[in-house]
């Protein structure tokens, strides 16, 4: 919260793209523990989430990808390994693994290791 609280200090005082309602949803993202907030060192504002990628690889090597998102009816083009951002007071492998059952009907054929890759 310190380092937010600085990077909260400069939308309010110089940013002319926040909106107030902007910085509120923010805070709230901050206060709920799903981001953090800092300032660079040209005092620009950064937002940093926490997010656990898997490279789920059969013996084969073939890879898992995700290569299409459906929003609101709509398509769009992806390309990206599956991932989750990981919650307020989570470890990395509480969110491998509740990322894992999400994917565990994909997953047939691959083995977990002890260090939460996929083999």
């Amino acid at each position: 919260e310190v380092i937010s609280g600085a990077a909260f200090r400069q939308l309010r005082l110089g940013s002319i793209w926040a909106r107030p309602h902007q910085i509120r949803n923010l805070a709230r993202q901050v206060q709920d523990g799903k981001c953090t907030l800092a300032l660079s060192a040209d005092r620009v504002v950064e937002r940093y989430v926490a997010v656990v990628t898997l490279r789920l690889t059969r013996a084969d090597g073939r890879f898992l990808v995700e290569f299409a998102d459906y929003k609101a009816g709509l398509w769009s083009d992806s390309c990206k390994l599956p991932g989750t951002k990981q919650r307020e007071g989570e470890t990395p492998e509480q969110t491998i693994g509740r990322l894992a059952e999400t994917l565990e009907p994909y997953t047939e054929g691959m083995t977990w290791s002890p260090d939460g890759c996929v083999n």
